[in-house]
């Protein structure tokens, strides 16, 4: 387990920029966290005050100085460095954690801001304006959350920082290189389920209690968000990068699904740190919709009767559209997108669904000696999924049954911010590993 945090670590410090920008600074001292908090201004004869919120590294605030000065043509813009970040060091009279820097964002507002604050955020930033945007929604006129770092529920998100990216080379296809990646990526993926059934997170804070930076990585990935994301109004753009090593852009999708009034763009080549590697690129982007906020809207197909059957293939294609039953025995490479369906069976096959709606008066999603992936799965039916002897890794998936939301027997299920419902009636929110012995 120590190298697997080792792992989180390396991937979500960030290296900062380098140019500084003309700020008034000040430090205020927290009440709460009972030391000096670095707080960084510019442009204070603009109206509207945003405020910048850093991700994981020793620089803190230092990596908005690339766009801060994109943003002050049009902003009171306050940048602060969170408590063990940059500037802001000392003996907390509380422990780090998203809680409690969503509170001290709250109080960095109620003290500065000039008027219903624009949110931006990276990273660990991001997933903290979650937090804070759902508790303090009064406060908050937009948002913008860059490269949102956890949410996944946490082995989920631990198996996509350790795996190798198979992104499609028109002049790399050798198979045994594909077949390579492949084994290795399922090494990975069991070796990460067997740490996650036996190590204790507990023993690890307990190693790590001087490093802040473990700390919150730590937290954040322990973090259920899925109350936030119902809570949440407030018009939000989504930016991600597509090759995004630490924040996987499987995250802004389900964010924008499930965030009532949210816009996703996804940026072409780039990582984990857009605002920093093109700012002039993203500042445009985000004063484009600050000007005039688009939404996503999204809507299934509609039902059809056409049957798919698939026995025996590598299906290397995107199956879109609506059906009546898709059934694949032995498949693998199976690729379901924009689908809308009376019922899906996977029979020894490896498979990916993204936006899928299953609606069924039986059993909506089965799944035997099966390998499934899902995000954005919607399933309306008698029983939700039914599943022997598969891994599962749902990742916003809402399920509204009449008798049971999953069955079966030897599966292991990941849930991520999922949702279920009893005949329309919440019953709980699910963030968590599930086993069926």
């Amino acid at each position: 387990m120590k190298i697997v945090t080792l792992t989180i670590l390396l991937l979500l410090i960030q290296p900062s920029a380098f140019a500084a920008g003309k700020y008034k600074i000040e430090r205020t001292y927290d009440s709460v966290f009972k030391i000096p908090i670095l707080v960084k201004q510019k442009s204070m004869n603009k109206k509207q005050t945003m405020i910048l919120v850093h991700g994981l590294g020793t620089n803190g605030s230092e990596s908005w100085d690339e766009i801060s000065d994109e943003f002050a043509k049009h902003y009171h813009v306050v940048a602060l460095d969170l408590p063990g970040f940059g500037q802001s060091l000392g003996t907390f009279g509380v422990p780090v954690s998203i809680e409690s820097y969503s509170g001290l964002i709250m109080r960095i507002v109620s003290a500065y801001a000039k008027s219903k604050v624009v949110f931006v955020g990276h990273s660990m930033g991001a997933a903290i304006g979650l937090r804070f945007i759902s508790q303090n929604s009064h406060l908050v006129d937009k948002a913008i959350l860059i490269d949102a770092a956890g949410i996944l529920q946490k082995a989920a998100y631990v198996k996509f920082l350790t795996r190798i990216p198979q992104k499609e080379n028109p002049n790399d296809t050798h198979p045994a290189k594909t077949s390579g990646i492949s084994a290795l990526n399922t090494f990975t993926d069991v070796l990460v389920e067997i740490i996650d059934r036996h190590s204790s997170i507990e023993s690890i804070k307990s190693l790590l209690k001087e490093n802040v930076d473990a700390q919150i990585a730590i937290n954040l990935i322990e973090t259920d968000f899925s109350s936030d994301l119902r809570n949440i109004r407030t018009k939000t753009l989504l930016i991600w990068g597509e090759d995004d090593p630490v924040a996987p852009v499987r995250t802004g999708k389900m964010l924008d699904f499930h965030l009532k009034k949210s816009k996703l763009i996804v940026l072409p080549n780039a990582g984990h740190t857009p605002h920093i590697k093109t700012p002039t690129e993203v500042a445009t982007i985000i004063h484009q919709w600050l000007r005039s906020p688009k939404i996503d809207e999204f809507q299934f197909p509609k039902s059809a009767d056409l049957n798919f059957n698939c026995k025996n293939k590598a299906l290397n294609k995107i199956i879109s559209g609506a059906f009546g039953s898709l059934t694949f025995n032995s498949c693998s490479n199976i690729q379901l997108k924009n689908v809308s369906a009376r019922s899906i069976q996977l029979n020894d096959t490896v498979a990916s669904l993204e936006n899928v709606k299953i609606v069924s008066r039986q059993t909506g999603l089965t799944a035997n000696e099966s390998s499934v992936m899902t995000t954005n799965l919607v399933i309306d039916a008698s029983v939700g999924i039914h599943t022997n002897g598969s891994k599962l890794d749902l990742a916003g998936t809402i399920i509204n049954y009449k008798i049971r939301p999953i069955s079966g027997s030897g599966s292991l299920i990941y849930w991520s911010t999922s949702f279920q419902s009893k005949n329309g009636q919440p019953t709980e929110t699910v963030h968590r590993k599930q086993i069926l012995p």
